[in-house]
C-alpha cells in the first residue's frame, strides 16, 4: 500500500498488462499510471479510466494529454451517456 508512484514501479508492478481499470480521480496519479501502462500494455490492450470529465477535471486532463502525446497510438472511446462517466483507451497494434 502507499502512493501510486511508490508502489507501481517497474520492479514491483506487472511486466505485462492486457486490461487496466484506473479510478484515482486526480490528475497526477492517473498521468503516472497511464505512463506506466504505456510501457507494459499489450498490443490491442484496453484501459478504462473512471470519472472521465466527471467529478473533477483531473481525469480528463490527464487522459487527453496522454492521448495527444501518444499521437495515434491509442483510440479514446466514450460510452453512451447512460452508461456512466468513463472512457476507454484502446491501444493500437
Amino acid at each position: 500500500s502507499g502512493w501510486v508512484h511508490e508502489t507501481l514501479t517497474s520492479e514491483r508492478g506487472p511486466k505485462r498488462v492486457c486490461f487496466a481499470y484506473i479510478d484515482f480521480d486526480f490528475h497526477d496519479p492517473i498521468a503516472y499510471t497511464l505512463e506506466y501502462l504505456d510501457r507494459h500494455l499489450s498490443p490491442r490492450g484496453r484501459i478504462v479510466v473512471d470519472d472521465y470529465d466527471f467529478f473533477s477535471t483531473g481525469a480528463k486532463t490527464a487522459v487527453d494529454a496522454f492521448v495527444e502525446k501518444q499521437r495515434g497510438r491509442y483510440e479514446l472511446v466514450r460510452p453512451a451517456e447512460f452508461a456512466g462517466a468513463f472512457c476507454l483507451l484502446r491501444r493500437n497494434a
